[in-house]
């Protein structure tokens, strides 16, 4: 339930030194990466290792829209577990072979510091973030991006064409109504595929900053190209057309 609001009090220790190496962008001393808005280092809690994201690149950002930020990509998360749920559901009904897809949401939450002032020489630029289980990124892993904001992956592997199909699938079950874009994530040996840092764009632009709305659905439909796995899983109606919203309406009498 992501409305619900638990309250349990956790230590969590994390990397003390990572900032020095963001400068750099060298994976060392706890630091893990950075994109275009969000910083990535490492944490424990007990014996589990968690991935820490915050909000802070290239931008202004106070401790208000890090944290709806953060809540946001939290329940796109879970929301993409859904998604890749009933893709296998899709592909177990139309006899269709597709490699393991899951999102990396499980264990991951959106924490507040209650012992921390963030500065300058502190480990947390500010007292919310959201922690996620650290993926393995070894050479047993291969970490892939599949498709971009705004542009629909062409992908002629297996693992690659079954993302390009789930992100159609996301469209097509959602009735047009929402599209996860930006697919990334690590590819096992085995093929099985952990994606993480999802984004969308919807009907209503409400899924987070980084959401185009219909522009952003109508760009992706314009890019992408059924491939076999596709047709295979019956994804027609990649064109979808909307009239205006409606914030109201008569019933018809009875």
């Amino acid at each position: 339930n992501l409305d619900e609001v638990v309250s349990r009090n956790k230590e969590i220790e994390i990397a003390k030194n990572w900032r020095q190496f963001a400068a750099e962008d060298k994976v060392e001393g706890g630091y893990l990466s950075k994109g275009a808005t969000k910083y990535a280092f490492m944490s424990r809690i007990g014996s589990r290792m968690y991935a820490i994201f915050q909000c802070g690149v290239g931008s202004q950002v106070d401790e208000a829209s890090n944290r709806a930020d953060l809540i946001a990509e939290l329940m796109l998360l879970v929301l993409g577990q859904y998604f890749a749920d009933s893709f296998t559901t899709r592909a177990k009904t139309y006899g269709v072979q597709i490699p393991y897809i899951r999102w990396n949401s499980e264990g991951a939450f959106v924490g507040q510091a209650t012992n921390c002032w963030p500065d300058e020489d502190s480990s947390l630029i500010f007292k919310s973030f959201l922690a996620e289980p650290l993926l393995d990124t070894s050479v047993l892993y291969t970490e892939c991006k599949f498709s971009g904001s705004f542009t629909a992956g062409q992908s002629l592997d297996v693992v690659g064409a079954a993302l390009d199909a789930f992100a159609h699938h996301t469209l097509v079950d959602t009735d047009g109504d929402m599209l996860l874009t930006d697919l990334q994530g690590v590819v096992g040996l085995d093929q099985s595929v952990v994606l993480f840092d999802p984004q969308a764009h919807s009907r209503t632009k409400d899924t987070g900053f980084w959401d185009q709305g219909p522009e952003g659905i109508g760009a992706w439909e314009k890019a992408h190209k059924c491939n076999k796995m596709c047709k295979q899983l019956k994804l027609k109606g990649k064109e979808v057309s909307w009239g205006p919203l409606c914030h109201g309406f008569t019933p018809p009498h009875e």
